[in-house]
């Protein structure tokens, strides 16, 4: 195993990205936007569930949250609260722009 293979060895051990520029030279970067992006998606989740007190549908939330922007969950939230329903009002909306 030379050098190189050592290095990239160990940094995905370590859960690191490695980046070698032109000169050979080793660049790590950590891979915080995913665990940012993690943990934006469970905090929304965890509000939407707070908000209809409905944890069995914590897995759908974390789908809206990945894939709806902020913008469109709590416009859809606020639209929501004007229904008969306001859950099911919300998980329609969310639906309907997911598709």
């Amino acid at each position: 195993m030379d050098f190189m293979e050592m290095v990239n060895t160990e940094a995905r051990l370590r859960g690191l990205r490695n980046n070698v520029n032109d000169n050979g030279v080793l660049n790590r970067t950590n891979n915080d936007n995913d665990i940012d992006r993690s943990k934006k998606i469970d905090l929304i989740a965890q509000r939407l569930v707070d908000t209809y007190n409905s944890p069995e549908s914590w897995k759908f939330y974390c789908k809206v949250a990945m894939k709806l922007s902020e913008a469109q969950i709590w416009n859809n939230v606020e639209q929501s609260k004007a229904g008969r329903s306001p859950a099911g009002l919300f998980n329609h909306l969310c639906r309907k722009l997911m598709s």
